[in-house]
């Protein structure tokens, strides 16, 4: 779904927020998932991978609410601070990794943030959706959920209980776009966590592995940069993180026959690696 088609469709319960003061501690959680597709600015689609998305938020705004066709809506617009992703593709290599601000750094453009919660006879819906065109790029992000049991929110008049989304599946759609690059696709939500990123990689340190990751570019030993990309894992750790702080050439040459067998790095990964355990490059 384009970018403006999805301002379109949203429009018609919602008002644009050119400006905010936000609250200064946000809360949080955590969506991620695999990968349904990706299509670059040429229309090349591709299918397989995993992301990650945090959400962060501030539950203290006052809810509009109005009945109509979509049964009732309530919108908390303003309520979003930041939504920040990151995708990777089937090999588990990062192709994006993009933060969407609510807030306004240009002239052009607008800000767009809200949280909606919608009830049916039939079903629950909750959407978080911020889009971000002020700097003259084009970022938005959606995580949608869609309930038949009628389970995701237990009151339409106060902000959503994140608690409520555990166990809960929804869907993920982004569009990154600037001058020198677009990607847009969308996902299937599998997970949801809560709390704090003390890494800041992106996944919420209660489903994080290794939640004080080694997030440096390229994977460096003992001060040599083996030029290999340093990828982060789903499960929250890098290539760096599974030395478990032992350098030594012996388990730098152990650990990196496991990544090879695992597919995790390449033969040429692997010798360069343990070239940098050797002290050289």
């Amino acid at each position: 779904m384009g970018a403006h088609t999805l301002m379109k469709k949203f429009l018609v319960f919602a008002v644009l927020a050119l400006t905010a003061n936000w609250a200064s501690a946000a809360q949080q959680f955590t969506v991620s998932g695999t990968i349904d597709s990706v299509q670059d600015a040429s229309g090349q689609k591709t299918s397989g991978g995993t992301f990650d998305a945090v959400i962060k938020y501030d539950s203290s705004k006052q809810p509009t609410m109005s009945t109509g066709s979509f049964g009732t809506v309530t919108g908390w617009y303003s309520s979003i601070t930041s939504v920040t992703y990151h995708v990777r593709d089937a090999s588990g290599n990062q192709i994006l990794s993009q933060d969407v601000l609510a807030t306004s750094s240009g002239t052009t453009g607008f800000v767009y943030d809200v949280t909606v919660a919608k009830q049916t006879s039939s079903s629950q819906v909750l959407q978080w959706i911020l889009y971000n065109s002020s700097d003259g790029t084009l970022n938005y992000a959606m995580i949608a959920f869609d309930d038949s049991t009628m389970k995701l929110f237990s009151s339409l008049s106060d902000y959503p209980d994140i608690s409520m989304l555990r166990g809960h599946s929804g869907t993920f759609s982004f569009n990154s776009k600037d001058s020198s690059h677009s990607l847009q696709g969308s996902g299937t939500i599998t997970s949801v966590s809560f709390g704090s990123d003390s890494d800041g990689d992106g996944i919420s340190d209660d489903m994080d592995s290794c939640p004080h990751s080694d997030l440096s570019p390229t994977v460096v030993i003992n001060g040599h940069d083996s030029g290999v990309k340093n990828t982060l894992q789903p499960d929250g750790c890098t290539l760096v993180d599974m030395f478990g702080g032992d350098t030594s050439s012996s388990n730098v040459a152990h650990v990196t026959n496991q990544m090879r067998k695992d597919g995790l790095i390449s033969g040429r990964d692997k010798g360069a690696i343990q070239s940098a355990a050797g002290g050289s490059r």
